[in-house]
């Protein structure tokens, strides 16, 4: 679930733009832990941010505090502080604040909802979130890809139930078993890993930012893409996926195009090469209702896949 902005902030005092210094210096000496003030118009947008250290730096300098105190507080604010909408991305938020010059780095970042001031988040506040949030990511996370598991995919099944296209990718690497009895578990991590990273940075290419790469576990993984035009990536993927790896075979393996290993009676026997199965399921011309219809049918997709002999994507059951 994404988390906005406007979840943690907190409404502090404000002072109206015809203030002066000396209802500022009020404020600030009435709550000690005060780090700022947002002015606002008689219309309740915000105008500017002053705050604690920039104000008594300058009542500080000579003469400053009978130049200030009955006087505007415009000329005490900064007057292009950080304004966000209150449902703008936690994430986003976080990348414009740490982008700020060093003398704005620690200022408050000032809320809106209707461009009407709602209030202000702190640098600790919004660090301590950020942490919070990355912290119960690596729970849901898969240690060797990372890349979200089973919670979160369930929970992007069930939102793309709601869009008005969708493609749901299942990957499934063949003959994966085989490979890792005969290289070893660290080689078959990579080739995990290496597909993870395949699959990630081609659905971003054309995902616009909305596109889901998940680790079901094992050698099965998911991608979820609002739109029905899937052809190109995943003829793409197979593609770079051979590309990849051929690196992990020993050159006989490669000429011959098998290796030899046990199957799962434990009688030796030939297998090829590792291969991709792509089964898409899509709502172009099927309506879905449930998670567990999307399943079920990219089950069924995916094992008409797995019955042809190498790289393959099948899309609604046709090839």
């Amino acid at each position: 679930m994404e988390i906005f902005i406007g979840d943690i902030s907190k409404p502090i005092r404000t002072l109206f733009i015809s203030s002066i210094g000396k209802d500022a210096n009020e404020l600030f000496e009435m709550n000690k832990n005060l780090e700022g003030i947002v002015t606002i118009d008689k219309d309740f947008k915000p105008q500017g941010l002053i705050t604690r250290t920039q104000f008594y730096q300058k009542l500080g300098t000579r003469y400053g505090y009978d130049l200030y105190m009955q006087r505007p507080i415009n000329l005490l604010m900064d007057e292009q502080p950080l304004i966000v909408d209150n449902f703008k991305s936690i994430l986003e938020v976080s990348n414009l604040a740490m982008s700020r010059k060093q003398e704005k780095l620690y200022d408050y970042i000032i809320v809106t909802r209707d461009d009407i001031y709602s209030g202000v988040v702190s640098i600790k506040d919004l660090l301590l979130k950020i942490t919070e949030i990355q912290v119960s990511i690596a729970r849901f996370e898969n240690p060797l890809t990372g890349l979200p598991g089973n919670i979160v995919i369930k929970e992007k099944l069930t939102e793309i139930l709601k869009s008005e296209e969708f493609s749901v990718l299942y990957f499934d690497l063949d003959n994966f078993k085989a490979f890792n009895d005969v290289y070893g578990f660290k080689d078959g991590d990579e080739v995990i890993r290496n597909t993870a990273h395949l699959i990630t940075s081609a659905i971003q290419k054309i995902g616009n930012g909305n596109a889901f790469a998940g680790h079901i576990g094992g050698d099965d993984f998911i991608s979820i893409l609002k739109c029905h035009e899937v052809d190109s990536i995943c003829m793409d993927i197979i593609e770079q996926f051979h590309a990849i790896i051929n690196i992990f075979y020993k050159e006989e393996h490669l000429k011959s195009g098998y290796i030899i290993s046990k199957n799962r009676k434990g009688t030796k026997q030939k297998f090829p090469l590792l291969s991709l199965s792509i089964a898409v399921v899509t709502n172009k011309s099927k309506e879905f209702y449930s998670v567990d219809e999307i399943i079920k049918e990219a089950v069924t997709t995916k094992e008409k896949c797995k019955s042809i002999i190498g790289s393959c994507y099948c899309i609604d059951g046709i090839f």
